[in-house]
């Protein structure tokens, strides 16, 4: 059964938080580059997928030996993201830190409070990377709905999302193994996966009044977006509804809209040669709203999108690829 197309409804929109909105966090010491603006950058996650709620700040973050503790490899300057898992609040909370490049403490250094970096007198100037673990993690959140340039990574204070595991990027296959031996130098690396916010759950926006740690100590819960059969019979009818599944939405009609979508965007002269993932998932998102509403449009972003498995089934059948953070023509 083909899904139905969005009708329109009388629930009222979701009011849009613009930047400007936003407030400014604590200015600490100064402020110097903004690292949560995406285009600034110029060309590990040890996280699973889950539901967590999160806090962020820049740091330095030198790594040590799993086994012993020591120190291992140079410092680097990054955002180290805490996760609380929202359905195990009383579990230690997780910490991941996420580079902003190798060379960039040599330049820079975190503000007092952590909401800013502030150059280091007399350093060299040091330009912000493209494919860093940070950009990776930003570029994925403003993805998943959270406002480009946001005054610093406290901004992402108290949201409630879902974490997804990605692909490194491309470029990291080719960068030597740091602190390896000469044997394991010559030898392929294990890719890295990253942890990024995939979702913001519902009610889990800060910007918008919802969220906070607080909140889910206190007994709040996200609500649910994936449609169930429920929900669509109380949209469409009970007619239109028959023949899904008792559990839930039938998934080879998302599996379909999904191909609909991403046929959609590229079969547009600019993407016929592939283009980034998270502008494939912007446009798939756009048209699967527009054509089947919010609903269908969360569904299909969390059992088909998300896989990335079951997207490459589709995108193989309109021959593309989705590899690291870019959508390809098989072959290429």
């Amino acid at each position: 059964m083909a899904l139905p197309r969005k009708r329109t409804t009388s629930a009222a929109p979701v009011a849009q938080t613009t930047v400007a909105a936003v407030a400014q966090p604590p200015a600490g010491t100064g402020m110097g580059p903004n690292l949560m603006d995406t285009s600034i950058f110029v060309s590990g996650g040890g996280v699973p997928d889950g539901d967590y709620c999160i806090f962020a700040e820049y740091a330095i973050h030198t790594p040590t030996d799993k086994a012993t503790g020591a120190p291992k490899g140079d410092p680097k300057l990054g955002v180290m993201v805490t996760y609380y898992a929202i359905n195990d609040l009383a579990a230690e909370p997780r910490k991941q830190h996420y580079s902003v490049g190798r060379n960039a403490h040599k330049s820079f250094m975190p503000n007092a409070d952590g909401s800013g970096i502030v150059p280091i007198p007399g350093a060299p100037p040091q330009p912000f990377y493209h494919d860093t673990a940070w950009e990776v993690f930003i570029n994925e959140a403003v993805n998943a709905g959270v406002p480009d340039k946001l005054p610093g990574p406290k901004s992402l204070n108290g949201f409630w999302v879902h974490i997804t595991q990605v692909n490194e990027p491309e470029s990291w296959s080719k960068m030597p193994q740091t602190g390896a031996t000469a044997e394991v130098q010559g030898k392929p690396r294990e890719p890295v996966k990253i942890a990024v916010i995939s979702q913001i759950l519902p009610g889990g926006n800060p910007l918008q009044g919802g969220g906070g740690l607080e909140a889910l100590q206190k007994g709040a819960k996200p609500v649910s977006t994936v449609v169930t059969a429920k929900d669509i019979k109380a949209i469409v009818g009970a007619t239109a509804a028959a023949t899904l599944p008792a559990d839930g939405v039938n998934l080879e009609d998302l599996a379909a809209a999904v191909e609909e979508a991403a046929t959609a965007a590229l079969e547009k002269p600019e993407n016929s040669k592939g283009m980034p993932r998270g502008k494939f998932r912007q446009e798939v998102g756009d048209f699967l709203d527009a054509q089947f509403g919010a609903d269908v449009k969360d569904a299909a972003f969390t059992e088909v999108i998300s896989n990335e498995a079951e997207l490459n089934k589709i995108l193989g059948k309109l021959g593309f690829v989705l590899q690291g953070l870019q959508v390809k023509l098989l072959g290429m």
